[in-house]
């Protein structure tokens, strides 16, 4: 049925592009009312889209939480089990003496993982922030090297297959949205980037995410807006200075904007 209605949309638009110039001008405002209704109705599946993937996203945090409790309580009854047959095989007279002996809290170790991701600062993350299925590590160093190579496009097409198949991959998306960004698909790289801010608690990945969301809204010459992403994109990791080269450059020059999106943050990993 998905097939279908892209198909059938595919269509309307072929012909439409195809007629528009020698139409009059009742037709051209058909075709234009047409393609509005085109547009309310990719808008709307888009929309639907990303309430699916935050809620797969939510999925898959539950599922790995689930396994990792599954896992850690296996280990601790095998180690329960451990120390009980070590000490029914002690003397009678040494094990009486242990039950006035403390014992030791064991330590709790936090769900998740913590990276050392910069060289001077322990920078917390989930697990997805950095997670690449074994299947598609090699996708994904073929759209690094593309994307350091500045073949934004083939990167691009790379990066939306990996997050289409594995939409937690949050280093995926990053890249896939400095790509869009570069190839100036402003609303795409948009969406991306505020399912980024949703999905990743890493604050280099929030930061990058932000100032790429300022730019955006510089461009659209929503300054006041772009400011306050700028502000926020800098106190989430001051080591990244593109945000305060953009605030600089919205207050001092508005009128010719000199943006940086951090795109060399990713070339230099």
């Amino acid at each position: 049925m998905i097939n279908e209605l892209f198909s059938s949309m595919h269509e309307l638009l072929d012909y439409i592009i195809e007629h528009y110039s020698n139409a009059d001008d009742e037709l051209k405002a058909e075709f234009c009312y047409r393609v509005q209704q085109l547009k309310e109705t990719n808008d709307l599946l888009m929309d639907h889209y990303v309430s699916v993937e935050e809620k797969l996203v939510l999925f898959f945090e539950l599922y790995r939480c689930l396994q990792e409790e599954a896992v850690q309580q296996a280990a601790e009854a095998e180690a329960a089990s451990t120390n009980v047959t070590a000490a029914d095989s002690l003397p009678k007279r040494q094990s009486s003496a242990q039950h006035d002996i403390p014992k030791q809290p064991q330590p709790q170790y936090p769900a998740g993982i913590t990276a050392l991701y910069h060289e001077s600062e322990a920078a917390s993350c989930n697990e997805c922030d950095l997670f690449i299925s074994p299947e598609h590590e090699l996708a994904l160093d073929q759209a690094q090297g593309y994307y350091k190579l500045f073949m934004f496009a083939e990167a691009a097409r790379i990066l939306q297959t990996i997050i289409a198949e594995q939409p937690e991959c949050n280093i995926a998306r990053i890249y896939y949205g400095m790509s869009l960004m570069h190839l100036r698909n402003w609303s795409e790289a948009q969406r991306q980037f505020q399912l980024l801010t949703v999905l990743s608690d890493f604050p280099k990945w929030l930061a990058l995410s932000y100032n790429a969301l300022g730019c955006i809204q510089a461009i659209k010459l929503n300054l006041n807006q772009a400011e306050l992403l700028f502000k926020k994109a800098y106190q989430l990791y001051p080591q990244f200075e593109d945000p305060l080269k953009n605030l600089q450059s919205c207050v001092e020059s508005p009128q010719h904007l000199s943006l940086y999106f951090g795109s060399t943050e990713l070339c230099c990993m």
